[in-house]
């Protein structure tokens, strides 16, 4: 899928995601840096730092790594920014943060898949359920003193975090949510 840069800087060409261990392509159309006269880098810092040449042809470029490449990224948030070269001239056509997933097929034995959203509506739900048992919101003891969370702003964190938890699932759903019809003779 080709993408025409806008101008914008939000990384609208480049994914804002990817899945370690598959194959990742971009492609831009960038009609006031064509190629050959201009090359395109897009480098990446973040818990490593590394670079993809794009393969340009006139005003289209092409970015991409494949599987085997990705699959040796470390997952996390890197800062991303796309620039055009010619000669001495560098432009920062895009920037912005990209997300690296890590690699499913080598996820390890007991590997908690659970969104950050997820684990921490879990967290907020242990909390209210043992809190339910105890009366007190503060205590001291031999001067040092504990103050627990009233309910009211669990609830409220508990709220946020469902709704994040429930745009996550939605947003998955749409992906993965299709019925595939399959006979078998």
């Amino acid at each position: 899928m080709a993408h025409v840069w806008t101008g914008g800087k939000l990384l609208n060409c480049f994914p804002s995601e990817i899945r370690a261990g598959l194959n990742l392509e971009a492609n831009f159309t960038v009609s006031d840096y064509p190629a050959p006269d201009w090359s395109m880098t897009v480098f990446f810092a973040g818990p490593d730092v590394f670079e993809l040449t794009g393969v340009g042809d006139g005003a289209n470029f092409t970015v991409s790594a494949n599987g085997a490449a990705t699959g040796a990224w470390e997952p996390g948030t890197y800062f991303v920014s796309v620039r055009m070269q010619n000669g001495g001239d560098v432009f920062e056509i895009e920037h912005g943060a990209c997300q690296v997933v890590a690699d499913t097929a080598r996820a390890n034995i007991g590997h908690d898949a659970r969104t950050h959203a997820a684990k921490v509506l879990d967290a907020i739900e242990a909390v209210i359920e043992s809190r339910a048992t105890k009366d007190q919101l503060s205590y001291s003891i031999g001067g040092r003193s504990l103050q627990r969370t009233p309910i009211a702003d669990l609830i409220k964190l508990r709220t946020a975090y469902r709704a994040e938890v429930n745009r996550q699932k939605s947003k998955n759903k749409s992906r993965l949510g299709r019925v595939l019809k399959a006979r078998f003779n």
